[in-house]
């Protein structure tokens, strides 16, 4: 009786960790399918976007060539071409088990990442209220929500941006508001990827469009701890 009791006890814990397991891997599965789903719309719109800002150029230059439509070619193509790098690595990793966590400067990522937009801020205000913030976090992702929230408020913002990181209550928070021009032609698909990526570190999406459009990311201050 006794040898029944503990083999059947041993059989149950087996079969226990055999579903526990096979459920992970279903979830994971699921997950990485819908993941792709959002990459391969991603990447649709992206090329769109890169049509879209090429055709208006080259309607310029037709026009007449100057230097400013040169650098206009040439800050659009570098933005495409950060755009493109970091969907890339994205898309590579998913066949990597763990992600890379490092220790990285939120403020700093985010004027990075400005910066390369210099030619399309150039008529617009910038306010930003940024302060030196840790974050532990995998930096491609990282790169991924930063860089896709700062290319939507720089394209859809009409005379201003304002950006403002701050951390309370165990979170750290980045807030976004631009006045916003007619977004209905977007197809979202970008902010969906941000709010995928986002929700893996436990973190949250949030906007709001009234007078002006606000986007807020909610990070937990631990945000290395990804759901796996």
């Amino acid at each position: 009786m006794t040898l029944f009791i503990w083999e059947t006890a041993i059989i149950l814990t087996l079969i226990l960790i055999f579903y526990k397991t096979i459920i992970k891997y279903i979830k994971k599965e699921e997950k990485i399918k819908k993941f792709l789903e959002l990459m391969l719309l991603t990447i649709t719109h992206k090329l769109g976007n890169f049509l879209s800002i090429y055709r208006v150029n080259i309607e310029i230059l037709k026009e007449r060539c100057n230097i400013k439509a040169l650098q206009r070619l040439e800050n659009a193509y570098t933005i495409i071409e950060k755009d493109f790098s970091i969907a890339t690595k994205t898309l590579k990793k998913l066949t990597v088990r763990e992600k890379e966590i490092k220790d990285i400067n939120l403020k700093n990522k985010i004027l990075e990442i400005l910066s390369l937009f210099g030619q399309s801020l150039k008529d617009k205000k910038m306010y930003l209220s940024l302060k030196d913030t840790r974050i532990k976090i995998d930096e491609e992702d990282l790169e991924n929500i930063i860089f896709t929230v700062i290319e939507n408020v720089v394209k859809y913002s009409k005379t201003k941006i304002h950006i403002k990181l701050c951390s309370t209550n165990g979170y750290i928070v980045v807030a976004v508001r631009n006045d916003f021009q007619d977004v209905s032609k977007g197809s979202g698909v970008g902010l969906r990827l941000v709010e995928f990526l986002i929700q893996q570190y436990k973190g949250e999406l949030k906007t709001r469009a009234k007078k002006d459009f606000l986007t807020v990311l909610i990070f937990p201050k631990k945000a290395h701890r990804f759901v796996k």
